[in-house]
């Protein structure tokens, strides 16, 4: 074979994994190591509104989506508005944002954009915990403490939000 063609088939095999890949992440696949069905794990982080703590605990016999973002990711800020409407909708609803940014900065930046969603800070160790790789990411967890559902990116949010208001015996009909 000609050497340009072997370099020129070289190049393609390349591009064309690397389509693949790019593919896959957008695809909203799970974005943590945390399976469906295990127990999901303890957490503490510092409440956005200056009140504690919040821990999974607070949200005992409930379910709850729990939304792993940062304030300086696009796709983060571009979901919001989606989330604080689907729990005007929903007034059961429970979400809590966790970031591992300064609780204040978190309580300021949903302050400015007139979103009132609960949110806490400093919550790298449920980053962790949750094996969150990429942001955002979504973990749903059921009212028996097990995750539900888990995923990333804007569908996986708006698939999480109705799941949760299927779990919340509300109707995921309505809303996003």
């Amino acid at each position: 074979m000609n050497e340009n063609f072997k370099k020129l088939v070289r190049w393609v095999v390349i591009g064309l994994a690397l389509v693949f890949l790019a593919k896959t992440a957008s695809e909203g696949g799970c974005s943590s190591q945390i399976s469906t069905g295990s127990i999901a794990p303890a957490f503490q982080a510092v409440d956005a509104g200056g009140q504690g703590t919040w821990t999974l605990d607070s949200f005992r016999g409930t379910p709850v989506a729990l939304l792993f973002f940062a304030t300086w990711c696009p796709s983060c800020r571009a979901e919001l508005p989606d989330v604080s409407q689907a729990m005007a909708q929903r007034p059961g609803m429970k979400v809590l944002l966790l970031g591992d940014e300064d609780p204040r900065v978190l309580r300021d930046f949903l302050k400015g954009r007139g979103l009132v969603i609960p949110a806490a800070g400093l919550a790298g160790g449920a980053l962790q915990a949750y094996g969150v790789r990429s942001l955002p990411s979504v973990v749903v967890v059921d009212a028996q403490g097990k995750v539900d559902y888990s995923g990333r990116g804007g569908y996986a949010t708006s698939r999480a939000l109705k799941r949760l208001a299927e779990l919340s015996g509300q109707d995921a009909a309505t809303g996003l």
